[in-house]
This record gives C-alpha cells, sequence and structure tokens, in this order.
C-alpha cells in the first residue's frame, strides 16, 4: 500500500513530468483510497494484536500537548471543505504522563479523525485537566483528557454500543460517515493498556 501511495504522489508531483488536472485529480483518488486501504490494514492489525494480548508498550514521559499539536497538523487534512476548527488547548506548561508516544498519536488520530467525520461545521477542541502529580519535580501526572466537539452527538443509551468492535451507532450513520466500526474499540484497548477509561 506504501508503495502504491508513494508512487501516486510522486507522479502528483511531477516526477513524470507535468500532467493534467484530470489526470492529478485520479491520481489524488488513488492516493485517498491507499490511505483508507492502509488504515483498514492497521486497524485489522491492531486488533489481531490487541485480541491476543500481543502489543507492549514503549512507556516513556511524553508531553501531551506535543503529540495532540501533532495530530491536529496532520487531521488539518481530513477536514476538506468543511467550516470545522481544530484546536489544542492543552496548556504549553502540562506535565508529562507516561505513555507509548506511538499510541498516543494513535488514540489521538482515531479521536480526533472520528469527531471529524461526524462533525459537519464549528470546532473540535482538545483539553487536558491535571488530576495529580505523581512526583515533586512534576513531571509524569495523572490527566483527564478530553476531546469535545460540535457535530451530531452519540444517543446516551448507544454510549457503551460504540466501542465495541466492527459496530456503530445506527446503519443510517454507517452508510453516511463510512468506516469499519474498528477505531474506537482499539483505542478504548490502548487507552486501557495504559492503565486509563475511555
Amino acid at each position: 500500500m506504501n508503495g502504491i501511495i508513494g508512487i501516486a504522489e510522486s507522479l502528483i508531483n511531477g516526477a513524470a513530468g507535468e500532467l493534467s488536472s484530470e489526470v492529478k485529480n485520479n491520481l489524488s483518488l488513488v492516493v485517498l483510497s491507499g490511505k483508507r486501504l492502509s488504515n483498514l490494514i492497521n486497524d485489522i492489525l491492531d486488533f489481531y494484536k490487541l485480541k491476543h494480548r500481543n502489543i507492549e508498550l514503549q512507556l516513556k514521559p511524553v508531553g501531551v500537548r506535543e503529540v495532540a499539536e501533532i495530530v491536529i497538523n496532520l487531521s488539518h487534512s481530513m477536514i476538506g471543505t468543511k467550516s470545522l476548527q481544530l484546536i489544542n488547548s492543552i496548556s504549553y506548561d502540562t506535565p508529562f504522563v507516561d505513555a507509548d508516544e506511538n499510541r498516543l498519536q494513535q488514540i489521538f488520530y482515531n479521536l480526533i479523525g472520528n469527531a471529524v467525520k461526524f462533525t459537519g461545521s464549528g470546532k473540535i477542541e482538545v483539553s487536558a485537566t491535571v488530576l495529580e502529580n505523581q512526583n515533586s519535580s512534576d513531571e509524569i501526572s495523572l490527566l483527564e483528557i478530553t476531546i469535545a466537539d460540535t457535530g451530531i452527538g452519540i444517543p446516551s443509551d448507544k454510549l457503551d454500543k460504540i466501542f465495541e468492535s466492527f459496530e456503530q451507532v445506527d446503519g443510517s450513520t454507517s452508510r453516511e460517515y463510512a468506516g469499519t466500526g474498528l477505531g474506537l474499540a482499539i483505542t478504548k484497548q490502548l487507552v486501557e493498556l495504559h492503565t486509563g477509561s475511555l
């Protein structure tokens, strides 16, 4: 998949000479389709690893604000033509947490991506509240992280169901917004591997 995406992107960027706008648009569709398939493959692999408890976290002190900023910057491309703001309200002085940085990025990417998918306009805001400092140097802390959006919302009786594998709120929603129903299930398990809750 990465090879297909790379070749298509290099052609868009002129590796084989100037292309017509129609060819560039078609190649852009190849790139988007390739990225969706790549994400699906990664989700299935992670789902399998989590099911068989084969994921080991590489824990170290991580700056949550910085990780959120990286993911927000990467997520702008998902917005398309929506009138939607992505806001990082995590304070610069938020203490570090003990986490696997790559998996924390994945958690943010899944949650922010889900918010973008279900929010037509308005904003998605990431914030954090320090619940407990673990030591006197304030390096490792317990945080409550919130990703709030102005999207369609989830009925309270469906909240537990959305974290089940291959589940979505209802058929009409899944058809309109598409997806595998794995992202939130994987995210919940990754948060729990960090001894947190979602």
